[in-house]
């Protein structure tokens, strides 16, 4: 049976230097990618687990030892294969956009890469400094063959997630104190087999253990207000009993729909398409202009 594995992700201007140490981070001494390079001096603190053949979000921040995180610079990432492959040059090299969270926590640089073969690769980030100059940052990532979750071109799993009716103790259905309703007016299977784009967010708001949830929620239920008509907008608990859990986790049961999407950690946000296949996929905190471009892919 497959189980949701939460891990820690919260990627705050305080915290963000400690998931170095939790996801993983190499420097360019210790694994180099191309050797005409300055030694890093800066460390990449990945936002992302579950990497796979062809696109994925690279979402990650760049830290300075003894500072902090590095915002809103200008970075490119560059990509490396590095399992048997001689040839050190960049795979890709892609610019990235800073996204500002809206908690006033700070963010993450994110970009859409696409790895042909599964391994051992390399990223590379470069940050451009007002001076001119460029400092570096790197990272060894895993591309799996197949990811855990649903990955993009995969079709929606079909969950009968729970729905609300008016009256209904909403307690039972999420842990959010103040539900956007029309987030629980469908299942994922009512969603997914509407005719329309669906944005489907798996989130517990009340514990959420990489405090990243409860903004999500939010960030959807703004999104729903604003294009609700044309787009389908949900919000699935991943727990089944939020009810009974009561501040201790040990009295949490996963939802059996939820466990269908196998996913490793929270929140998650999937975009899917008019025919009922995952288009984009968000893992951590997605902000609403990710979302809205996502959306605006499939409704040109």
């Amino acid at each position: 049976m497959n189980i949701i594995v939460i891990r820690r992700v919260h990627l705050t201007a305080v915290t963000l230097s400690i998931v170095l140490a939790t996801l993983g981070c190499s420097s360019i001494e210790e694994n180099p990618i191309e050797k005409n390079i300055a030694p890093a001096d800066l460390r990449i603190a990945l936002a992302v687990t579950d990497l796979n053949l062809g696109k994925n979000r690279i979402a990650f921040g760049v830290i300075e030892p003894g500072i902090g995180p590095i915002q809103d610079a200008d970075v490119i990432l560059e990509t490396y294969f590095l399992d048997g492959n001689p040839d050190k040059s960049p795979v890709e090299i892609l610019g990235t956009v800073f996204r500002k969270w809206p908690t006033n926590q700070g963010g993450v640089y994110t970009t859409n890469a696409t790895f042909a073969n599964p391994g051992n690769w390399g990223i590379l980030a470069r940050v451009d400094q007002k001076t001119g100059d460029s400092r570096v940052a790197s990272a060894n990532i895993v591309i799996k063959k197949k990811s855990l979750s649903p990955y993009i071109g995969s079709k929606a799993p079909q969950s009968f997630t729970k729905t609300a009716s008016l009256g209904d103790d909403m307690s039972h259905i999420t842990s959010d104190p103040n539900p956007h309703m029309p987030l629980y007016a469908k299942s994922i299977s009512e969603a997914v087999t509407s005719g329309k784009v669906s944005v489907i967010l798996f989130a517990t708001p009340a514990f959420c253990r990489t405090a990243t949830c409860g903004p999500q929620v939010k960030t959807i239920g703004r999104l729903e207000k604003k294009m609700g008509d044309s787009v389908n907008f949900l919000h699935v608990e991943i727990y089944d009993n939020p009810h009974e859990i009561l501040g201790d986790l040990a009295n949490a049961e996963v939802s059996p729909e939820v466990r269908k999407w196998n996913l490793p950690s929270e929140p998650w946000t999937f975009v899917v398409d008019s025919e009922g296949t995952i288009s984009d996929r968000f893992e951590g905190f997605a902000t609403e202009g990710e979302i809205r471009e996502a959306i605006s892919s499939l409704t040109r």
